[in-house]
């Protein structure tokens, strides 16, 4: 059970939770300051949480409210691409985390596909693949700027993809140079069909198109070109090649993502289902038990003094 200092938390998640109702799902006009303060906060409660290193609250109301986080943020207007330092310090945390965390243009390439793919992915889904099972913050303020990081390099991502279906323009992936100076692009290729697998029914309507599919392939051939299957790989890409392919990878993408658009666009129309009434989920909580965040007060009088009609 959570001791006092996580159950003041655990309330203020729930009172996110309760007071948001699924407005953030359903609008989709840019956020206004308030609400972009109020992001900030849930943000750092949500780091907090992680620091605390509870599990089962992150489950439970972590990620649920880093979702509602990335989702009001992917309307707002700050797209602006991270720096070289702040890259920098992303992919230290990441090297920090083990051998199970995605190398930092790993994560490009598996934040590309997600944008790009057919289906809205939640956080919920991603995040744990992107530093595996060991990852720790040193300070709530380390896991509140990583979590902003991520933010903002998905918004970057996103807004690069979105303005090349307007304009003649492309998304340079980043892609990462070995000792030689030489950018192989296999890292970003993996992270990218790693990306595919989160939803790999969905992709399969491009993957099996005669017609539509060409774009995957030079992502297919750089993602394999050291697979320890040698049946997989491809046959040895000359310096020349490789060029050609990275070049031909980065339009692919443009590509894809304009594939994609019709099918994002029916999957974030409102349902009728966003404006049902709330059904119950587990068992009903009695107004005068003991509230579960750990507190010690009445649930009446804690986390169920705003708690949303249910049925």
């Amino acid at each position: 059970m959570p001791g006092r200092k996580e159950g003041r938390l655990l309330r203020s998640l729930v009172s996110f939770q309760q007071n948001d109702s699924g407005a953030w799902r359903r609008g989709s006009g840019a956020p206004g300051p308030r609400q972009l303060r109020r992001v900030a906060l849930q943000v750092l409660v949500a780091a907090r949480i992680f620091c605390a290193k509870h599990v089962d609250l992150q489950k439970k109301y972590v990620y649920p409210l880093l979702e509602q986080a990335f989702v009001i943020m992917s309307r707002s207007n700050l797209r602006e691409a991270l720096s070289d330092d702040e890259f920098d310090r992303l992919a230290d945390f990441l090297a920090a985390c083990g051998p199970q965390a995605m190398s930092l243009e790993s994560l490009d390439g598996f934040f590309a596909a997600l944008i790009c793919g057919p289906d809205v992915v939640l956080p919920s889904e991603y995040l744990p693949q992107i530093w595996g099972d060991d990852a720790s913050f040193e300070s709530d303020e380390q896991a509140h700027e990583i979590f902003g990081l991520l933010i903002r390099h998905w918004n970057a991502i996103s807004s690069a993809l979105l303005g090349a279906l307007e304009v003649p323009d492309v998304y340079l992936p980043v892609l990462l140079e070995d000792a030689q100076g030489v950018a192989g692009g296999n890292a970003w290729a993996q992270g990218f069909l790693r990306g595919v697998s989160v939803r790999p029914a969905s992709w399969r309507e491009l993957l099996d198109s005669d017609e539509h599919g060409g774009p995957m392939l030079p992502i297919m051939v750089l993602a394999h070109e050291h697979d320890a299957d040698p049946r997989m790989r491809p046959k040895p890409i000359a310096p020349d090649k490789r060029e050609e392919l990275l070049q031909l990878m980065i339009v692919s993408l443009t590509a894809i993502y304009r594939y994609f658009e019709p099918h994002r666009a029916r999957a974030a129309e409102p349902s009728d289902d966003a404006y049902a009434p709330r059904r119950r989920r587990g068992p009903k909580i009695g107004r005068n038990s003991l509230c579960p965040c750990g507190s010690g007060k009445k649930y009446k009088l804690c986390c169920g003094a705003n708690a949303p009609q249910v049925h």
